[in-house]
């Protein structure tokens, strides 16, 4: 009630303003992360001692990542209004998007026609060609995954699971990003039927094993580990493999196992890499406890 009674107090035009100067932060909310603003008009945080926003188009460059490209810059004036500085065609810049880039604002549709912009830029037509829909899609799943963003890759990965379940490299994606979910059931499900199909691909045996590990089922993970590595002729892999064992097999104090893995590891690691320097430490630390 006070609030009301407050807004009373003022002439009508006074009321007016504050409805503007209203409607003017509910137009920006910078409140959406800019993977979930992918192929969407945006407007970029301004600067804190800055005045002018910068409104783009967010999509994902598939040599890159993902790009905030400008197309146009504007303020608001003490009115609301929003006032478009002069467009230059030719000086639009583009914008890698990070895992700290800020929350942004999504343009609606009136304020996108207000500002003459069309459903989605012409150069974007190069991107929505139907030939590459598919790589699209998986590329996507793939670039959010590797942001951390999992729950918004399984958006664009599972779309393609549904017609079309074994596309290369979609089910890795999908289990990664199950895995990192901790829903590791479904890891296993997509996982086991695509073993069954490309049974030579050893970067599926590394997330089907990561799933079994994490459910306690250890004879399976490891049944799955070594299938890993005989597939395998990366040593980089191999060893990304094995430090699961090995750290899981430290953390139970089990040190027949962990010993075990541990010789396995060093053939395939690096000397002085950051998996034989885990090796290190837990050896040293079970050392220290003697």
């Amino acid at each position: 009630m006070k609030r009301l009674f407050f807004y009373l107090l003022f002439p009508f035009f006074t009321l007016n303003c504050i409805a503007q100067n209203d409607t003017k932060t509910a137009e920006l909310k910078f409140d959406t992360n800019y993977y979930d603003a992918l192929d969407k008009w945006i407007v970029f945080p301004k600067q804190e001692k800055d005045s002018i926003y910068s409104a783009g188009f967010v999509y994902l460059d598939l040599k890159t990542g993902f790009t905030f490209n400008t197309e146009l810059k504007f303020y608001i004036d003490k009115l609301g209004k929003w006032v478009v500085l002069k467009k230059n065609d030719k000086n639009t810049t583009k914008q890698l998007l990070l895992q700290n880039t800020p929350k942004v604002a999504l343009l609606n549709q009136q304020k996108r026609k207000e500002l003459v912009l069309p459903i989605m830029p012409l150069w974007f037509t190069n991107y929505k060609n139907p030939k590459t829909i598919s790589a699209n899609l998986v590329k996507t799943g793939k670039a959010l995954n590797e942001i951390g963003a999992h729950q918004k890759a399984l958006d664009y990965l599972l779309k393609l699971y549904k017609t079309n379940a074994n596309y290369k490299g979609l089910a890795l994606e999908i289990g990664v990003a199950y895995n990192a979910l901790k829903q590791y059931e479904k890891a296993i499900e997509v996982l086991n039927k695509a073993t069954s199909k490309t049974p030579t691909d050893a970067y599926l045996y590394r997330e089907f094993a990561f799933a079994y590990l994490n459910l306690l089922k250890l004879d399976e993970a490891e049944a799955l580990y070594k299938q890993g590595l005989k597939m395998s002729k990366d040593n980089q892999l191999n060893s990304e493999m094995l430090i699961n064992l090995v750290t899981y097999y430290y953390m139970q104090k089990n040190k027949v196992k962990f010993e075990e893995w541990a010789v396995l590891l060093r053939k395939f690691a690096q000397p002085n890499s950051q998996y034989t320097n885990y090796v290190d430490h837990f050896e040293q630390e079970w050392e220290t406890e003697r």
